[in-house]
């Protein structure tokens, strides 16, 4: 009995994407920081966004921001897509409107989340 070759594709595709989500999550970062960062604050409280360091994060914001990440790559997917489909023009105005949608809707949760990073005045 042989295993198909379009089964190890697959499985091979989905390693490689799991390991560029791990990279996009900061995976890296969350396993070798010590003491880890899980946003618990003194009170158990979960906070979501670690603010005004830019180079410090908790780990379900790594994983939320790499999660934005792998949407705003569907939508540029979703975007390649229309502009592939020539025989069926109001598919590929949907895709099309969809992805911009995507889009923006990643571009601008990314930069509110970084404004809540960055320190107010430089040296802070």
């Amino acid at each position: 009995m042989t295993i198909p070759k379009s089964s190890t594709k697959n499985l091979v595709k989905a390693l490689i994407f799991g390991l560029i989500y791990f990279q996009f999550t900061g995976g890296f970062y969350n396993v070798l920081e010590k003491p880890r960062s899980y946003g618990l604050n003194e009170n158990n409280d979960v906070i979501l966004i670690y603010p005004r360091y830019i180079e410090h994060q908790f780990l379900l914001e790594g994983i939320i921001a790499g999660t934005l990440i792998y949407i705003g790559f569907v939508g540029l997917l979703l975007l390649e897509k229309a502009s592939q489909d020539p025989h069926d023009p109001s598919k590929a105005q949907q895709y099309l409107v969809i992805s911009i949608f995507i889009l923006y809707f990643v571009v601008i949760v990314l930069n509110n989340w970084l404004s809540i990073k960055k320190p107010l005045q430089p040296g802070e």
